[in-house]
């Protein structure tokens, strides 16, 4: 059983750096600093009602692996949960908040996508320590 948590912990990191490079890569190719024109409500909405779900799951799943942890009553544990809950928020909301037109908002949504992947990298790295502790 440990063997499986270990195996999957790590697939859930790799995942987790290889999403924020690529995607952060790709959000600089497509220059997504410069808001279009072209996005409606319905659009943002067509986009954004699955990544809900699958940003609450991961979210979800991540923060649940750090309670087989020892931070399980910890400062450490209170932090990174008020900040994935406050990234993913601001990440999902902002899209929204870009049709108002100001530059400003672009910004914030991807700082907030950097700030959620940096702090569920850092809670897996967490849990990957604690695996290696508990050998």
């Amino acid at each position: 059983m440990q063997k499986n948590y270990r195996v999957l912990v790590t697939f859930f990191l790799l995942f987790s750096l290889l999403f924020l490079l690529s995607s952060s890569t790709l959000f600089f190719i497509k220059s997504s600093w410069m808001i279009s024109q072209e996005k409606t409500l319905a659009g943002i909405l067509k986009i954004l009602l699955p990544h809900i779900f699958s940003f609450g799951l991961y979210i979800f799943v991540v923060v649940h692996f750090l309670l087989f942890t020892h931070y399980k009553n910890t400062k450490t544990l209170q932090w990174l949960i008020y900040v994935t809950f406050l990234g993913g928020f601001l990440e999902i909301t902002s899209s929204f908040l870009m049709l108002s037109g100001i530059a400003f908002f672009s910004v914030l949504k991807f700082l907030s996508f950097v700030i959620l992947h940096l702090a569920l990298l850092y809670s897996l790295f967490l849990i990957q320590q604690s695996l290696i502790n508990r050998q």
